[in-house]
């Protein structure tokens, strides 16, 4: 129900996984300012093969990669819904005041289509990289930021976590419902109505369980005195041939794109 992987790592040796953090962070920019730039069906389709390729390069089956979409299907079709509902066009259907148009209904699949793409390729880059690493090539990227007073490290921390919060939360809450269908709720059957009643025993218990994670994680880092001097990490980062041989192709392809 609550099928969310974006934010998990997934062990592995191949190519990609053994890519620089800061190429991948680099490769999930561009490719989101490819999708950006996209206005084409043949576009679409390479934007569609760049995942799936890097995928399959990495060990990945797409499968895994669109059970981990699941979580999001519902904001999706909300998106479909609302465009559909209130971009005026040519009317497919119609009832009372609710009017349906063609032109909203492309609108709102177009930027789903793109939704997914995102995040099937952000997931790219928390399946290959461990948050260690992911947090080191963040705090590389933003070390620029040191002259204007900010610490590069605490914010590419936040960052590493915010992604690692989302399989956990979505893991806690799958544990809750199923304690709570154990106890007698029914999530599986009812409308909407009746499942908006049950969100309250979820939600309150989901934010408490949060709540406690953000504690023993602060406890954790102050114990290992967080903050306190500089930083280092165990394998020093390094770009490699393979490094720049994805990175010039990322780049080319968003070319096409902006001039296509």
């Amino acid at each position: 129900m609550f099928n969310i992987t974006l934010g998990r790592y997934l062990p592995g040796h191949s190519l990609v996984h053994r890519l620089d953090p800061r190429t991948k962070v680099t490769l999930t920019l561009l490719y989101l300012v490819a999708l950006t730039g996209a206005r084409t069906a043949p576009a679409y389709i390479i934007l569609t093969v760049w995942p799936l390729a890097t995928a399959a390069l990495a060990g990945l089956s797409p499968a895994k990669m669109l059970r981990g979409l699941g979580g999001f299907m519902g904001f999706m079709l909300f998106m479909i819904g609302a465009a559909a509902l209130t971009t005026p066009g040519t009317p497919l259907w119609a009832a009372g005041p609710l009017t349906v148009s063609r032109e909203g209904l492309l609108t709102g699949v177009l930027w789903a289509a793109r939704i997914v793409l995102f995040l099937a390729g952000s997931s790219l880059l928390t399946y290959t990289t461990t948050p260690i690493r992911l947090m080191e090539g963040l705090a590389a990227m933003l070390a620029p930021l040191r002259r204007l007073g900010l610490n590069p490290g605490d914010l590419a921390l936040m960052l590493a976590l915010a992604l690692r919060f989302l399989p956990l939360m979505s893991e806690e809450a799958e544990r809750i419902t199923q304690a709570q269908v154990s106890r007698g709720a029914c999530w599986e059957e009812g409308g909407p109505a009746q499942k908006a009643r049950l969100l309250p025993a979820l939600v309150v218990p989901l934010f408490r369980r949060a709540a406690e994670r953000a504690e023993h994680l602060t406890v954790a880092l102050m114990s290992r005195c967080y903050g306190d001097g500089k930083r280092t990490g165990l394998s020093p980062l390094r770009l490699e041939a393979a490094d720049f041989i994805f990175l010039a192709l990322a780049l080319a392809t968003v070319f096409v794109f902006l001039g296509w």
